[in-house]
């Protein structure tokens, strides 16, 4: 585990200066420059294949992001012929300041939910409503001294695959974990993030390698050292982790993806993928008024200043009516990210991750 240990640290090290002269240094020596490298953000949009594209992004964190830290803690791994499979949590810290332009900004979303052409459907002008609601919730939000700090926690997976005596990265997945019945993205004809969907799954399926053979990850045995993270960032092994992963599954009303549209990695018989898939369910408004109170006793009850516990549940109000305002048919896109056995009379699954895409436009969501 040393030179994986290095290589982390290494990886640490390079978000924490964030030089741009370094950038390409830094995806040289942590990529795997003989593999088609492939990486997902944390949101939809966010699918990144080949080495400039994966330049890209990470140039893009260290300009963006606010101070990035891998959680050595949290850490699980898992390593087998072909690969090193690592799972942990980061935490990642950004600050909000009142300007002129973040308010300017959020004026011009909420003029957008008020135009006009809403007035021809009830239904919508009062999601649009709701959401504009939503959007205030964040920005009128009160900083001391005009700005605050927010810590994200989210949770990163690794797929290392070794080179020599050294260890590269072959594949790389962002999320920030859900912890209530409601993600941030959701299917529906008043929301953009279904086309976004279909436009990530076109970008897979064109880099597909079709001379893989496809198996479908759900119909696998497991593996007796398998792991499952959680949409929520927990993470479960062995009979535990099956357990979970099955009861997820279940969860869904329905749940879909084509595992012959994927992102691939093939080594020694084994078989990192990623896909994208759909959970779909049906969620009364009554269900979701109950997790709400719920979710506004918890806040009640926690060790926080009431001003901040004030801006979470009224954060939690107008999302969950602007949820509700979009009827019971909830669906949400998926990200599977996993590796499996294909050996002929040995296929398993060895580790599987689901996560969802998030909105991380918003202040203090997490």
């Amino acid at each position: 585990m040393e030179k994986i240990y290095e290589l982390l640290e290494s990886f640490q090290d390079g978000y924490t200066k964030r030089r741009m002269e370094d950038l390409d240094a830094f995806v040289d020596k942590h990529f795997d420059s003989d593999a088609n490298i492939q990486v997902l953000g944390t949101s939809d949009g966010e699918v990144y294949v080949g080495y400039d594209e994966v330049k890209s992004i990470i140039g893009s964190d260290w300009s963006d992001w606010g101070d990035f830290q891998l959680d050595f803690e949290s850490m699980i791994s898992r390593e087998t012929r072909a690969f090193t499979c690592i799972s942990m949590e980061f935490s990642m810290k950004y600050t909000f300041e009142d300007t002129p332009s973040v308010y300017s900004n959020f004026m011009e979303l909420v003029k957008e939910n008020s135009d006009e052409k809403y007035l021809e459907d009830a239904a919508t002008l009062k999601f649009k409503q709701n959401e504009s609601l939503w959007l205030l919730d964040h920005v009128l939000h009160k900083r001391p001294d005009r700005k605050r700090d927010n810590f994200w926690t989210g949770l990163i997976n690794f797929v290392l695959k070794k080179d020599g005596q050294t260890y590269k990265i072959s594949q790389l997945s962002y999320s920030f974990p859900v912890k209530s019945l409601l993600p941030d993205e959701r299917f529906h004809p008043l929301e953009y993030y279904e086309a976004s969907f279909n436009r990530d799954l076109e970008k897979i399926n064109s880099h597909t390698d079709k001379s893989i053979e496809h198996l479908d990850v759900f119909d696998l045995e497991f593996d007796e050292d398998f792991y499952f993270v959680d949409v929520d960032g927990e993470i479960y092994q062995g009979l535990g982790g099956q357990e979970m992963m099955v009861n997820r599954i279940e969860d869904y009303d329905l749940f879909t993806y084509d595992y012959n549209k994927g992102l691939f990695q093939e080594s020694h018989g084994e078989l990192a993928f990623i896909h994208l898939g759909i959970g779909e369910k049906t969620l009364t408004e009554e269900v979701l008024r109950k997790e709400l109170n719920d979710l506004i006793h918890t806040w009640i009850h926690k060790d926080e200043n009431d001003i901040y516990k004030l801006f979470k549940i009224r954060q939690a109000l107008s999302f969950y009516n602007k949820e509700i305002a979009m009827g019971q048919d909830f669906k949400w896109p998926l990200r599977i990210h996993g590796i499996l056995n294909k050996e002929k009379n040995q296929k398993k699954l060895m580790m599987l991750a689901l996560s969802y895409p998030t909105n991380t436009i918003l202040e203090d969501k997490y």
